[in-house]
């Protein structure tokens, strides 16, 4: 059951984020320095999904290839996945694109070191997805 209500709230998700895939690749972004409690009270709310989340989506849908690299990929720059919790509603630092501050570590950072790993996962999950 709980599978199934996972598959379904990231299968939706999932399916918005390709309808605008290329343009939500440079947008993905996190809250780099929220507390773990932080991160554990927006993990309750409905418009956070977690990195976490993410890799056990991969897994469940046969892409663990990609959801192994995406995971190595944030781990090698000690990037916790159940820290990177992305809003999936709006765009959260959308004016720091290409700035220095758009990767330092604190506030609101981008995922874009990860587009490749990111991109594999998403064209993965396409071809992988249930009908």
């Amino acid at each position: 059951m709980l599978a199934r209500r996972m598959l379904t709230v990231m299968g939706a998700t999932v399916m918005a984020l390709l309808l605008t895939a290329s343009a939500a690749f440079a947008h993905i972004c996190y809250n780099a320095s929220r507390s773990d409690t932080g991160n554990a009270n927006a993990t309750h709310s409905a418009v956070f999904g977690s990195g976490t989340e993410f890799l056990e989506i991969l897994h469940f849908v046969g892409c663990s290839a990609e959801a192994n690299a995406l995971e190595a990929a944030l781990l090698a720059d000690d990037l916790e996945p159940a820290n990177v919790l992305v809003h999936e509603g709006v765009v959260m630092a959308s004016g720091t694109v290409g700035t220095f501050q758009s990767t330092d570590g604190r506030g609101i950072d981008h995922l874009l070191p990860y587009l490749a790993e990111i991109e594999a996962a998403f064209t993965c999950l396409e071809a992988n997805a249930p009908a």
